[in-house]
């Protein structure tokens, strides 16, 4: 065992950086000036001769314990990769060998036996003067010999060659050598030498793998030394502390790395410590990495582990939402989506739990700490902060009022480029983080956003404006129930009016026009005024007399879910000017041909969000306004009305009892018998009675059913 004089700091590759008592095991000799060590770290390098002395008081564990921690260390740095490079390779080769070769001469040296405390007290005093001797004579600090003249990498030819301790004799110098070194020694004497002084004074910290290394051996406070003994030497008594105490036994665990690149299979074996009773082998595929070991042990966390062989994985304690703060690093530096981020985050855990199974705890623990409500600091994240700020970057171009009625440069793209990232947010970021920023100050920077589309002119600006809107409606329903409030309803009615001859602009406006009326809330005063019937007129205008073939492909069903939107706001069929628009107009054969479509799918295109509270079905309920009336129930070709009673039929068979959608049913059938002209065309009457008869049977059937089915069933009678 040797012990660092003094701090040195190396730039080169091969040579290894260290501070005053560090510890090495000597492996090779041959360079004379230069010996090849290993530290505690598991770094195999040269280190300078004459900054290293020899501890004579070391003793048999220590040396053990130290070409232990080094084969752990190595351990580490593999295991984080998954394989071994060549040189961890070499190095485990000859770190093994070196142990084998100390326990074979600890074996051939007779039994060490316990010293009293007087001597033991000495050898104390003894060992700390020899070690704070270099110390108090600084001035006489030698200089670092000359590195060998060699400008590669230490070679696996030099590391294997080191794992004999019996091949001094064929490893000297080479005269060249030997010539190189005399001639570099008087040059780089004096340099070295400064070196050596700044070296005592402060170390010389440089970037990079060295610094990483000083740092983390100042960060270890020089891991405190643990006495160990290996039932492979078990026959030596060993013995450290103080008097009449005994060390405990430590057990091992072998850790087998198999080079499957070697042409003999050559397995590597590291000895690691294991407390607990259970070993565990594992085998690690060798794949060439391009990292150096270097790099890999710096985030080895055997550098800041007391002990870094002992890890119990099932005492860790894993921090609140970790999770959580793993997604949002994720989805900062990749752009995924939260959705995506969560998933990526769970398979990598997964990954992880599946392939070491010893690590599964903790992956468990860390996969609970998934915030399953809101976060107290959402505000704070990343996506939360970029949102306040592109909000607030557009409340200031709103308020620029001069740059909006007068414009004094080019700010399109600048704002363009806030819209942009503000949808993104929008759309990939947690709903719960844009909820809380824009609820802040009662939605003050929704209603700025208003204001800005009001005073904008330029389209595409616009455009985008409603793609945002149209992200917001789908966070939550208050803010929903705000924008019905403000006045981006008027401004959407009237662009419908005004400008339906740009396609792709009303196809957005109609897209959020139906979102702020798919609530179904009582209109407000001022939108109720501008709602008005020739408003409505003009919708089905633009559906029954499209202006080319493409607005009717594109527009047409948009503007129809803006009528069974707005149809939900009228509860009352007296009052309802949709139903008043259609007796006026008597017949409008493409909305009700669209109508019969959704209303045999079973579908609600006003139905956009989970969190909408009207439950309702809007096409239901506009086919059943229809037939409230007279003036309306005629409203349908007679091949179209026998379609509707073949899916009323169909629907009254297929459903269930206490089905809300065969109730509905119901009542539709009898408004429709009642104000039609069904009885007298009777189109599959002996089928639709059947049906109503096996309801009216039915002793799970809702009082409800059976008085509708009563009613329908008289009004046939009654007219036969």
């Amino acid at each position: 065992m040797y012990r660092a004089l003094y701090d040195y700091n190396s730039t080169r590759k091969g040579y290894l950086t260290f501070v005053k008592g560090d510890d090495f095991s000597l492996l090779d000799k041959k360079h004379g000036d230069w010996l090849l060590a290993q530290n505690g770290f598991g770094e195999v390098g040269y280190v300078p001769a004459t900054y290293i002395s020899k501890d004579e008081h070391s003793s048999l564990s220590q040396v053990v314990k130290s070409i232990d921690r080094a084969l752990q260390a190595i351990h580490y740095a593999a295991s984080s990769t998954g394989s071994l490079t060549h040189e961890q390779r070499e190095n485990l080769r000859s770190l093994t060998q070196h142990r084998e070769n100390v326990l074979k001469s600890a074996k051939s040296e007779p039994r060490v036996h316990i010293l009293n405390s007087a001597k033991s007290e000495s050898t104390e005093k003894k060992v700390q003067q020899s070690i704070s001797e270099p110390t108090r004579r600084t001035s006489s600090k030698r200089s670092a010999p000359p590195p060998p003249a060699r400008n590669s990498q230490l070679s696996s030819t030099d590391i294997s060659s080191s794992s004999s301790s019996t091949s001094t004799g064929s490893s000297s110098t080479s005269p060249s050598i030997r010539t190189d070194l005399e001639s570099s020694r008087s040059s780089s004497s004096s340099l070295l030498s400064e070196d050596s002084k700044q070296n005592e004074t402060k170390p010389n910290i440089t970037s990079g793998t060295n610094s990483s290394l000083i740092q983390g051996t100042r960060n270890r406070n020089h891991l405190d030394d643990i006495d160990t003994e290996s039932h492979q030497f078990s026959d030596v008594d060993v013995y450290g502390g103080g008097p009449e105490q005994k060390e405990e036994p430590i057990h091992f665990v072998e850790h087998q790395f198999e080079d499957v690149n070697s042409p003999t299979g050559n397995s590597y074996i590291v000895i690691s410590r294991d407390d607990s009773e259970t070993t565990v082998q594992r085998t690690l595929p060798a794949v060439q990495l391009s990292s150096s070991p270097s790099k890999n042990l710096q985030q080895s966390p055997s550098r800041f582990l007391k002990s870094p062989s002992v890890i119990k994985f099932e005492s860790i304690t894993v921090p609140g939402e970790m999770a959580s703060d793993m997604v949002e690093q994720l989805r900062e530096h990749t752009g995924l989506s939260y959705p995506k981020s969560c998933l990526a985050v769970e398979i990598v855990l997964g990954q992880v739990a599946a392939r070491l199974p010893q690590m599964a705890s903790v992956m468990d623990k860390i996969l609970m700490t998934f915030s399953e409500g809101e976060s107290k600091n959402e505000e704070s994240s990343y996506d939360g902060k970029t949102l306040q700020d592109l909000l607030t970057k557009l409340t200031e171009c709103k308020d620029d009022a001069q740059q909006r009625s007068w414009s004094l440069f080019a700010d399109q793209q600048t704002i363009s480029e806030y819209l942009d990232e503000l949808l993104s947010i929008l759309e990939n970021a947690k709903s719960s983080v844009c909820r809380k920023v824009i609820a802040k100050n009662r939605y003050e920077a929704l209603h700025n956003l208003v204001e800005y589309y009001q005073m904008e002119t330029r389209v595409s600006l616009r455009m985008t404006l409603l793609k945002c809107f149209g992200a917001m409606c789908s966070l939550e329903a208050s803010i929903v129930s705000n924008l019905l409030y403000s006045i981006l309803p008027l401004e959407l009615v009237s662009e419908i009016q005004n400008k339906y001859d740009n396609l792709p602009l009303l196809c957005y406006v109609a897209i959020v026009l139906s979102m702020i009326l798919s609530t179904g809330e009582p209109l407000p005063t001022s939108l109720s005024d501008h709602i008005t019937k020739r408003f409505i007129g003009f919708i089905f205008e633009l559906i029954e007399k499209p202006p080319s073939q493409q607005f009717e492909d594109e527009a047409s069903d948009q503007l129809i879910v803006v009528l069974l939107a707005l149809n939900l706001h009228y509860t009352e069929h007296t009052t309802n000017p949709v139903m008043e628009v259609l007796a006026d107009k008597g017949t409008v054969k493409t909305f009700t041909e669209k109508l019969l479509l959704l209303f045999n799918r079973g579908d609600d295109p006003v139905k956009m969000f989970e969190f909408q509270t009207c439950q309702q079905n809007s096409v239901m309920k506009f086919v059943t306004d229809l037939y409230r009336d007279k003036s309306t129930a005629s409203l349908l070709y007679t091949n179209d009305a026998k379609v509707l009673v073949d899916m009323i039929i169909r629907m009254l068979t297929d459903l269930q009892p206490g089905d809300e959608v065969r109730t509905n049913n119901l009542i539709l059938a009898n408004l429709f018998v009642e104000n039609s002209d069904y009885l007298e065309y009777k189109h599959r009457e002996s089928e639709f009675c059947r049906c109503l008869h096996n309801i009216l049977h039915e002793e799970s059937s809702q009082v409800e059913d059976k008085n509708i089915v009563g009613d329908i069933l008289d009004q046939i009678q009654d007219f036969t």
